[in-house]
């Protein structure tokens, strides 16, 4: 007799997570996606997942960590243009032999795991469920990065620094099996000024006037912690809409799978 692994505590459980937001979820699904993963991989912060101008031949797809998206340019300057949090992956559209044309890097330590292309594509083929999560993923992945160009290009400082880590958070969320992520983004004031477009001295003067309103804190550990998620999303006009189907079960999903593979087959 045998029992089944939970497919939340696998390491692509934060993937079925992130699916199970979007459409319905087996417990045979998961176990197709589980034996997909070819490598867990281990990186310590700052240290680079993929290289600009790298051309790979797999996926990778985050189990522990943060990650972002950085780009170079000719100059030196690098820009962080996205983070990739637990349950996203390197590139869903990648096909192989795909040249990335920016890095990805770890924020924190990080771990990942590898994913053969040929082999991914092939599971959303046979598998329609799978498909329809993984193109509601990607809807979602578009309409983060509208929603950045538009903080970007629209917005305040106080806004734009507002609107990323309320959108970092809520995104945490998605993909967390136990449902129980912390408020605080372990990003440094030199991080949050890559990614809005602002100077460090600028980002400082920022989380000082939002650290008196009481909507954020300094952590001990150098990130930031959100003393108040929804007001901040008040305050900066954050709107945490996800274009994807939510589980239609009042039960949820996540009861549902660790019941499957609770039970011990004979």
């Amino acid at each position: 007799m045998n029992t089944r692994p939970d497919p939340l505590k696998t390491p692509l459980g934060p993937l079925v997570a992130k699916l199970q937001k979007c459409t319905f979820v087996t417990h045979e699904d998961a176990e197709e996606l589980y034996s997909l993963a070819l490598e867990v991989r281990t990186l310590k912060r700052g240290q680079e997942l993929v290289s600009q101008g790298q051309t790979l031949n797999d996926l990778h797809f985050v189990q522990k960590g943060w990650a972002c998206r950085k780009k170079l340019l000719k100059d030196g300057t690098a820009f962080t243009i996205g983070y990739l949090l637990p349950g996203d992956c390197t590139g869903l559209t990648s096909a192989m032999g795909y040249t990335f044309d920016h890095a990805i890097e770890a924020v924190t330590d990080l771990t990942v795991v590898r994913v053969d292309t040929q082999s991914f594509n092939e599971l959303k083929t046979s598998n329609p469920r799978l498909a329809q999560g993984f193109s509601l993923i990607r809807l979602t992945n578009e309409f983060i990065s509208r929603s950045q160009m538009i903080n970007l290009g629209a917005m305040p400082a106080e806004q734009r620094i507002g609107q990323l880590l309320c959108d970092l958070i809520h995104r945490a969320e998605q993909s967390d099996p136990d449902g129980k992520n912390s408020l605080t983004v372990p990003l440094s004031q030199i991080d949050i000024a890559s990614a809005t477009g602002l100077s460090p001295v600028h980002v400082n003067r920022v989380l000082q006037k939002l650290r008196k309103e009481g909507l954020v804190d300094t952590h001990q550990q150098g990130g930031i912690r959100l003393s108040n998620w929804e007001k901040l999303a008040a305050f900066s006009g954050y709107e945490k809409t996800d274009p994807v189907k939510q589980p239609s079960s009042k039960e949820g999903l996540s009861s549902r799978l660790r019941g499957q593979f609770d039970r011990r087959d004979e």
